[in-house]
């Protein structure tokens, strides 16, 4: 998940990372509602921090994760492993 950085700048620089985190875990869980999934499946993901090198708008700070989402999820009613299609 990677917000766009003049987005970012009008959030308080304390507050980047808790804003990121909270939108990345919004858009997973939705990403699995949509689907009918069961919101207990599991999934990683890592904050990274960085500066933009676009030469229009450098050096700007762009937080930014890396989700990993399972291959296969438990569905009782298809089979004991459904693919979800994971491509956010």
């Amino acid at each position: 998940m990677n917000p766009n950085p003049d987005l970012i700048a009008m959030v308080a620089p304390e507050d980047r990372e808790q804003f990121v985190r909270e939108l990345t875990e919004s858009v997973v869980e939705g990403f699995f509602d949509e689907r009918g999934l069961d919101t207990g499946c599991e999934y990683s993901y890592v904050t990274r921090h960085r500066l933009t090198d676009d030469p229009q708008a450098p050096a700007l700070h762009d937080p930014h994760t890396h989700t990993v989402l399972p291959g296969t999820v438990y569905d009782e009613k298809h089979a004991p492993a459904a693919r979800p299609f994971n491509s956010i």
